[in-house]
C-alpha cells in the first residue's frame, strides 16, 4: 500500500487572479512584505499495491487524464511506501 501526496500548481507563465485576490486581502491587513501568491491544490491518494512502478504509472495517468489540465498546470507528486 502506498500514500500518494500530490501538489498541482499553475504554471509560472498563467495568471493566478485567486492568488492575487489573496495577495491583495494580505495587503489590506498591513502584510505589505508579501510580493506574490500563487495557489494550488493538494491531494493525498491511497493506491493498494505492492509495485512501485504500477504505483508510479498511475499517478502519472490519474494526474494526467484527471487531476490536471496540462495545457495550465504542472504537478510534482511523492509515493510514500505505508
Amino acid at each position: 500500500m502506498f500514500l500518494v501526496k500530490v501538489q498541482i500548481k499553475l504554471k509560472s507563465t498563467v495568471n493566478d487572479p485567486e492568488g492575487q485576490t489573496i495577495l491583495e486581502a494580505m495587503h489590506r491587513l498591513n502584510h505589505k512584505e508579501i510580493s506574490s501568491v500563487r495557489t494550488g491544490k493538494y491531494f493525498e491518494i491511497i493506491i493498494d499495491s505492492n509495485d512501485d512502478i504500477e504505483v508510479s504509472e498511475k499517478v502519472k495517468k490519474v494526474c494526467d487524464d484527471i487531476l490536471t489540465n496540462p495545457i495550465v498546470e504542472t504537478y510534482t507528486y511523492e509515493i510514500i511506501r505505508n
